[in-house]
Formats: C-alpha cells, structure tokens, sequence
C-alpha cells in the first residue's frame, strides 16, 4: 500500500469547505481507484464520450455512477 488513502479520506470528509455537501453525496465509479481508465477501461471510454457529445446523464445506484 503505498498511499495514505484512508487518511485522506477522512481529512477530506471532515474538512469544512465550500464543496464538501456536493462532495461528499457525489456517486463514484464502482470498482475503480484514482485511475478510472485503468481500473475500469470501458465504463470511462463510455463516460468520456457521452461528456464530450454533452450526453452524459448519472444516476445513483447502492453509491455507484451508472450512466444512463
């Protein structure tokens, strides 16, 4: 384990700042760490293209991103 991940977790969850509401209720990418692209190739091709062609819609599903 090389990164300090639970630390920054809970620093970043309990620091009071401008976003933390939309932060903190914001749906991940299930199964996938800081590099999406790696961890879960096809999901995020999917979401990039829906991004830049300004289709991209989310919906939350057990705190994943599922696009629609």
């Amino acid at each position: 384990m090389c990164f300090n991940w639970a630390g920054n977790s809970k620093w970043v969850h309990e620091m009071e700042w401008s976003g933390q509401k939309d932060f903190t209720a914001a749906p991940t990418v299930h199964d996938a760490g800081h590099m999406v692209p790696m961890d879960q190739p096809k999901a995020s091709l999917e979401m990039l293209k829906r991004w830049t062609q300004g289709k991209l819609s989310m919906t939350k599903s057990k705190g994943r991103l599922t696009p629609m």
